[in-house]
């Protein structure tokens, strides 16, 4: 492995390492606040310094179409991530998250042959179907045969990130990770800011240290600085081994909501987790063929963003 390499590989590690406490954060922030006014808060957080990454970057603006482009796709992979995570933190453990968020490389995958038309061998969708299978039947086991309000927000902010994670796939190809996330954050501040006013945050009330504290790690960590070095480690020519690393970030979360939170580490939380993330290895592991379309028509969109 040549320096490159192994630098793209630590930069991944450190970024699954921060991404991890994301559910965690997200759980000592709603104490003190509302699910609208956290996302709204980290969102705007996120948005100082991207802001001044673009700067920075001193890159030309993207035109108005693309702009409104990231615009919807952050409105549904960021800001509808966000709000659906704190809601459903609001009445089930951190633990479970780590169960959803297991799910994610998965259903991006998914996703991605939906959207894409990317394709792939059965090898592939077995490891998907599994793994989903998995979660799902722990989700309805765990309820009692009835889906909990708290699981199914959580699914719909997998979904929700999944389908963003593949819809901003195209503009990556062209703009480049860091700059993407950076517009797309920027482009729906007005959003962020409208959430905020929405939740109605009561500064009179008591807000505890561990609050602020989370969300000023979920705004300028988990949606920009971090977000930031993974793109980059991603960049570098070294995707798929980078990649692989995210396996680790459900068991991290795992110890994580232990550690901070408290939330008793149950065994079959972690063996359903196990399981999930043995599924995802099977389909990262599987052939899987470049998509069938072209995106000449989407770099013509984008060339002078």
């Amino acid at each position: 492995m040549n320096n490159l390499m192994w630098r793209s590989l630590a930069g991944g590690i450190v970024s699954v390492v921060a991404f991890s406490l994301t559910a965690p954060a997200t759980k000592l922030a709603v104490a003190s606040f509302s699910p609208f006014a956290v996302t709204g808060m980290r969102g705007l957080i996120a948005g100082v310094f991207c802001l001044a990454y673009l700067a920075w970057n001193r890159g030309p603006i993207p035109d108005y179409k693309t702009l409104g482009s990231l615009f919807l796709v952050g409105a549904v992979g960021a800001v509808g991530f966000s709000v659906l995570l704190a809601l459903g933190l609001q009445t089930v453990p951190a633990t479970h998250a780590s169960v959803f968020l297991a799910m994610l490389p998965l259903l991006t995958a998914m996703m991605s042959q939906w959207i894409l038309r990317e394709s792939t061998s059965p090898l592939f969708w077995f490891g998907a179907v599994s793994g989903a299978a998995i979660s799902m039947g722990f989700m309805i086991a765990r309820s009692h045969g009835h889906l909990a309000v708290g699981d199914v927000y959580l699914f719909s902010a997998v979904l929700s990130a999944a389908w963003g994670y593949v819809r901003v796939a195209k503009y990556t190809r062209v703009m480049g990770g860091a700059r993407t996330m950076s517009w797309l954050v920027v482009s729906c501040s007005p959003l962020f800011l409208s959430l905020l006013i929405s939740g109605q945050p009561d500064w009179s009330q008591p807000i505890s240290t561990e609050s602020v504290v989370a969300l000023l790690y979920l705004g300028t960590i988990s949606q920009s600085l971090g977000m930031f070095l993974w793109c980059w480690s991603l960049s570098t020519g070294y995707a798929a081994l980078v990649s692989q690393t995210q396996m680790i970030q459900p068991f991290l979360s795992l110890f994580a909501a232990a550690i901070l939170l408290g939330e008793k580490l149950e065994p079959e939380i972690a063996w359903v987790v196990t399981a999930v993330m043995a599924c995802v290895a099977i389909s990262t592991w599987a052939k899987v063929r470049k998509p069938k379309v072209s995106y000449a028509a989407d770099a013509a969109v984008l060339k002078r963003a």
